[in-house]
């Protein structure tokens, strides 16, 4: 992101705003940009984005909230947070292994009543909900996409958008080595 946006331009656009990035490794390496981006103005290392969410318990000072001790698979989780006070903007990662849960759906609430609405969401979801929850997987996926838009229009309210990024293609047959 470097070489299309200084530090101070990314700083000044995002100031006072919060963002949650929900989604699996593509999106944590998004937020890790991010972080990058606003704390020190360069490119994120290619050794840091190969690394496993657990693997990383500070990222640029940012905080590892919660993660799965060696839960693999569709039970894993992984909750960061960086608050950049200088500049007043609060960066959220949450790891989705499908779109909406009982879990995420826990998370946004307690987010929203103990920090307020988010300003933007940015949600990568995909891959692990078609290739990981069997064969209603698509159908699931479906039904997922729009319980969480209801509940970011219904709970979080106008003042939060979304932004829903396109999955890279995938394959019917995916590995599960390297995704966590």
């Amino acid at each position: 992101m470097v070489d299309i946006f200084r530090m101070d331009d990314a700083r000044t656009a995002f100031r006072g705003k919060s963002v949650v990035f929900l989604g699996d490794s593509l999106n944590r390496h998004l937020y890790q940009d991010m972080v990058t981006l606003l704390c020190s103005g360069e490119l994120t290392s290619h050794e840091k984005l190969n690394k496993r969410g657990k693997d990383i318990p500070s990222y640029l000072n940012d905080k590892l909230v919660r993660h799965g001790d060696l839960i693999r698979g569709r039970g894993y989780k992984e909750e960061r947070e960086m608050i950049l006070p200088d500049c007043d903007i609060t960066l959220r990662f949450y790891f989705l292994t499908r779109c909406w849960s009982q879990h995420l759906e826990t998370y946004l609430r307690k987010m929203k009543d103990d920090h307020g609405s988010p300003d933007l969401i940015i949600v990568l979801s995909c891959l692990w909900d078609i290739n990981r929850w069997g064969s209603e997987g698509i159908q699931q996926y479906r039904e997922n996409c729009g319980n969480l838009l209801r509940f970011v229009k219904t709970q979080l309210g106008a003042r939060t958008q979304v932004m829903w990024l396109t999955c890279p293609p995938i394959s019917v047959d995916v590995s599960s080595r390297g995704l966590v």
